[in-house]
């Protein structure tokens, strides 16, 4: 999988990841893969992530990454933290973290897996060209007029770093999209970086087949190269032995030639056997592994066995040829000897005939090395011409690979600065919500304590109520004793007088009517005493009422101002929130019309194409 971002030439790699924080966990906490793609993406680009939850609720994730660097940098800096909040920390006594309370997270082994039949005959669009600062969103947001992407696929390129496998949704429509963006230039040069994209549609098996192809170009260019090195050497030996030929007979300097030559001769059949013993080697090799191509390779064999029997027939040529005029010079040489005796005219007859055969002979070989030094000649222009031609190629290659290679560190370090950036944001972000949370656990606690203080408060007024309420039964109690000894000795008086008026009869007589007035008026004042006393209770009573619905209407009071303020303050919370919300829609809808910008200059672009397209059209025909 590749997704997301730019991505350094390298192979995938895949991390595996648990113990996750609590507070991810909970319920209602929101999405997880959100969160862990917005972690991992601090690290590098990912082209995949996948959360899975087992049968024991253990929740493991997967992600991938597009270089094993990045993979190996996000486990450097995520295994082994310590995923308790400081208050955990604190109720768990500054202890060390166990295992499941520490963040887990291990490279997980690449092993390949073979391409199925179906999967090598898949077709697909490779696209070719686009810069390293290109993420999988540029390549989307390109074939998004063409029904969108259903898989893409980063692969190691040696030229371009690297190109894309690309599934259309449409598949139908790949062809199309190749013929229209094969060589367009796309890209504003401002957002998106400009370029040319290479398209065609293609699939894993014909790759493996271009691949080999080119493989076996490569091994017939050099093979061609050694015949032509043979040949060459060959050349140069027969060359030796008609100079030397040419010369003054000298039987010892004749000798060290020849052998010389034969020498020369023997090394260049004996570099050629080698070079034949290791392609046959070769096509041993390539026969056991290519089962596939065994008519091909049998056919380019029996041509080069053919090519080679040539080789061998006009060898053995030139060797009968110069053994044949070796024998015919020793026959002239012992005829020349044999007739010496004859007759002077008849020497020179043949002397004349042999300077004009030699005569002959010369010009046929002037004649020859003229033509081989004009293909000498010849072949030596093309191979100054193909050597410019490389050289030329190896410069541009050469500076390609420093501007890639500059690009490349450029975008290495601007990455580096916007994850440094990031993480400051991060780390400020964690600072804030500290300090919120510390906000938060104070006013909380100031809450419990005013709570604890209403409680307390709510309590000792209870207790006073109670205090009050026996205190009233205590005086009632009190006046209850006191009236019932004030009859007892209301009755003991009258027990008395009653005595007094029996043993004073004739006395009470004459005084019974002022008595009589006297105790009229003194049960009277006791009445109105009574009555005084129950009034001024009444009233004592009302009055500590009243007091105390006082004092109850000012703690409502100062209860209800302090709810007030608690309200406003958490009216000013949300109003935060609800502004920090806006600017945050405000950034995503600031992000959503760029990438309508985008869109909508990606639709003008590809008009203009396809109004350049049709005016080429029309020119053409």
């Amino acid at each position: 999988m590749a997704d997301n971002g730019k991505m350094i030439v390298g192979m995938e790699s895949s991390l595996r990841m648990r113990n996750f924080p609590k507070s991810w966990m909970a319920p209602g906490s929101g999405d997880i893969e959100a969160k862990l793609r917005k972690l991992l993406s601090t690290f590098g680009d990912l082209t995949g992530l996948q959360v899975v939850t087992e049968e024991n609720e253990l929740t493991t994730a997967t992600a991938t990454f597009a270089d094993a660097a990045m993979a190996e940098k996000a486990v450097k800096a995520l295994h082994g933290v310590d995923m308790r909040t400081a208050k955990q920390k604190r109720e768990a006594g500054s202890r060390p973290p166990s295992e499941d309370e520490k963040f887990w997270a291990q490279i997980l082994p690449q092993a390949p897996e073979p391409e199925s039949e179906q999967a090598s005959q898949e077709t697909y669009l490779l696209v070719e060209g686009f810069p390293t600062s290109w993420s999988e969103a540029q390549l989307r947001a390109t074939f998004l007029a063409f029904g969108g992407v259903e898989r893409l696929t980063y692969v190691p390129d040696s030229r371009y770093g690297r190109i894309a496998r690309i599934i259309l949704k449409d598949r139908s429509a790949m062809e199309r999209v190749a013929t229209e963006l094969h060589g367009s230039r796309v890209g504003d040069g401002d957002i998106v970086e400009e370029c040319i994209l290479h398209c065609k549609v293609t699939s894993a098996a014909v790759q493996k087949k271009e691949e080999e192809a080119r493989k076996r170009r490569e091994e017939k260019e050099a093979r061609k190269l050694y015949r032509a090195d043979v040949r060459k050497r060959r050349e140069e030996a027969r060359r030796e032995k008609e100079r030397q030929d040419k010369e003054p007979n000298d039987p010892e300097k004749d000798e060290t030639k020849d052998s010389q030559a034969n020498k020369a001769i023997k090394e260049t059949e004996e570099e050629e056997e080698e070079e034949e013993d290791r392609a046959d080697r070769k096509r041993k090799e390539k026969r056991s592994k290519e089962q596939k191509e065994h008519k091909k390779k049998e056919a380019a064999r029996k041509a080069a066995a053919r090519f080679e029997e040539q080789e061998e027939t006009l060898r053995q040529d030139e060797e009968e040829a110069a053994r044949l005029a070796a024998e015919e010079a020793e026959q002239q040489k012992k005829e020349e000897a044999k007739k010496s005796a004859a007759a002077a005219a008849y020497q020179e007859e043949l002397r004349q005939k042999a300077k004009e055969a030699a005569e002959r002979r010369e010009k046929e070989q002037q004649q020859r090395e003229a033509d081989r030094q004009k293909r000498e000649e010849k072949r030596r222009l093309w191979e100054q011409d193909r050597m410019r031609r490389e050289e030329a190629r190896q410069r541009l290659e050469e500076k390609r690979q420093k501007a890639e290679e500059e690009r490349l560190r450029k975008e290495e370090e601007e990455k580096q600065r916007r994850a440094e950036a990031e993480k400051k944001r991060e780390e400020e972000r964690q600072r804030k919500e500290d300090k919120m949370r510390r906000y938060e656990e104070s006013r909380m606690k100031r809450e419990e304590v005013r709570t604890r203080n209403e409680i307390q408060r709510e309590l000792w007024e209870e207790e006073c109520m109670k205090r009050e309420e026996k205190l009233q039964r205590w005086a009632e109690e009190q006046m209850r004793i006191a009236a019932e000894k004030k009859r007892k000795q209301e009755e003991e008086r009258r027990r008395k007088f009653e005595e007094e008026m029996r043993k004073w009869e004739e006395k009470r007589m004459r005084r019974e009517e002022e008595m009589q007035r006297r105790v009229e008026k003194a049960a009277k004042l006791a009445a109105e005493k009574r009555k005084q006393r129950e009034e001024e209770k009444l009233r004592l009573r009302e009055e500590e009422k009243r007091r105390r619905e006082e004092e109850m209407r000012r703690y409502e009071e100062s209860r209800m101002r302090r709810e007030e303020e608690l309200q406003r303050w958490y009216v000013k919370v949300l109003q935060a929130r609800d502004a920090a919300d806006q600017r945050k829609r405000a950034r995503e809808e600031e992000r959503q019309r760029k990438e309508e910008k985008m869109r909508r200059w990606e639709e003008d672009r590809m008009a203009r194409e396809e109004v350049r397209q049709r005016r080429e059209d029309r020119a053409g025909s």
